[in-house]
């Protein structure tokens, strides 16, 4: 009855979900989903570093340390 709301998607476990959102919230609502895609994509950079280094240190022959086992 307030409107306009906004219609917000995703996905959360292969299922649609749907909220609608008020319009005084929809530029904080807008600046959280900016955060959450560069925080994703700052995941991604990361991960993509550390598989280079580990693929670079398997290369040099470079293995990591194995914890030695303690026989009694």
């Amino acid at each position: 009855p307030d409107g306009p709301y906004y219609n917000l998607q995703w996905r959360e476990q292969g299922k649609a979900i749907s909220r609608y959102v008020p319009a005084e919230q929809v530029e904080v609502l807008a600046q959280h989903t900016a955060n959450y895609q560069r925080f994703q994509n700052l995941v991604d950079q990361y991960a993509q570093l550390v598989i280079e280094r580990t693929r670079a240190e398997r290369a040099a022959g470079i293995k990591k340390k194995t914890p030695v086992s303690k026989s009694s």
